[in-house]
């Protein structure tokens, strides 16, 4: 009688008393799954009045938030947002005494698109920095930077457990032209220990560059003294200025370019763009430092390898201890050549051929095959990176 009753009642009405439909439930599930069930009020706190009868969390979190869906406050425990009394309960049947504050806090934010994640601590987050990127603002770019858009993601998240929360605090920087990787540091007192290895020369870092020209020697040192200019800022090699030092390494020659290997020992801003102008083989695509072509719209050099001891710190002080992760005592990060770098960089080679052999555009087409044709020419790049540290 009643499905009778609700057929006869059309498609829109409702019969008096009816309860209103669930219309939208798998829409509201979908949406929940992907965090868009949020009620108003998250990030706040509720306590449950004395009368309450009600004992178990996810119960409990339905009548507090009477907007949310049950499949989003699941999602809530799944993902650690739910405090009861300051501690984190993830279990929707667990017990909840009468009176208890259950706090939701808000969802973790997303880590930013336009980088890569390489590791991520208690301490520090190791990132892949894109070319074309600064590391920190300047007078006239402040938002697009790395440091602003690890900013929001390292935000802080203080609990009631810890007297401070973690924030992004600066180590070392890369060139806006430069990509690869950048460390930085969650605590001052994790900071200030890989500044410390940072000028002891305790830090190793490795790049990979391409440079106009064929490089004579299969391995060098390059020690020059870098200058700056007060006015411009540009640094250049000459008398006075600091030491730079760097090791390289021939990774392979070409008809009109090298792939270099290159180790710092010290860390002059500008240091390996200006000694490998100096040498005669700027980097490719290096406009400012001399150099004549540029095919990949971009400098050809990528910081490959970051190796450091990395320092043990807490939220309540620095306690001295050191821990060691990774490679040879060291916690050792390597980023892979960026495909753009090795897709164009094979398209380079193939030009290079077709003028050397006279293949007018023969080999073009191979271009069609995109990042897979340089793939196995820089796959191995990483490995060949870390021997640098033998």
């Amino acid at each position: 009688m009643v499905s009778r009753l609700l057929r006869r009642g059309g498609r829109g009405r409702r019969l008096p008393g009816a309860l209103p439909p669930r219309g939208g439930g798998r829409h509201r599930r979908r949406r929940a799954a992907r965090g868009h069930d949020v009620p108003r009020d998250a990030g706040h706190a509720r306590a449950r009045p004395a009368s309450a009868t009600l004992n178990r969390l996810l119960d409990r979190l339905r009548v507090l938030f009477p907007d949310a869906s049950r499949t989003a406050a699941r999602g809530w425990l799944a993902a650690g947002r739910v405090q009861v009394d300051g501690v984190v309960v993830r279990r929707g049947d667990a017990e909840i005494p009468d009176g208890a504050r259950v706090t939701l806090g808000a969802p973790a934010p997303r880590f930013p698109s336009a980088l890569r994640l390489v590791h991520e601590d208690d301490d520090l987050i190791v990132v892949d920095k894109p070319a074309g990127l600064l590391t920190i603002g300047t007078e006239r770019e402040r938002e697009r930077t790395v440091y602003r858009l690890l900013f929001d993601y390292v935000r802080p998240t203080p609990s009631p457990s810890a007297r401070t929360a973690p924030r992004l605090l600066i180590v070392h920087r890369l060139d806006r032209e430069t990509s690869g990787l950048l460390v930085f540091a969650k605590w001052p007192a994790v900071k200030h220990a890989l500044q410390a290895q940072f000028a002891a020369r305790a830090v190793e870092r490795g790049y990979v560059a391409v440079v106009e020209g064929r490089v004579r020697d299969d391995a060098g040192t390059l020690r020059d003294r870098i200058v700056e200019d007060p006015t411009t800022l540009r640094v250049r090699t000459g008398r006075g200025g600091r030491e730079a030092i760097t090791d390289y390494r021939v990774r392979e020659r070409r008809a009109r370019s090298t792939v270099l290997e290159l180790r710092l020992r010290t860390g002059r801003r500008g240091q390996i763009r200006a000694q490998l102008a100096a040498l005669g083989h700027p980097i490719v695509g290096d406009r400012a430092f001399g150099a004549a072509t540029d095919p990949v719209r971009r400098v050809c050099l990528h910081a490959s390898l970051l190796a450091f001891t990395d320092a043990r710190a807490r939220p309540h002080g620095f306690p001295g201890a050191l821990r060691t992760l990774g490679l040879g005592g060291h916690f050792a990060a390597l980023a892979d050549v960026p495909a753009s770098f090795a897709r164009e960089s094979a398209r380079l080679r193939i030009r290079e051929i077709e003028e050397r052999d006279g293949f007018p555009g023969a080999l073009r087409t191979l271009g069609g095959f995109g990042g897979h044709l340089g793939a196995p020419m820089w796959k191995e790049w990483p490995v060949a990176c870390s021997r640098l540290m033998g």
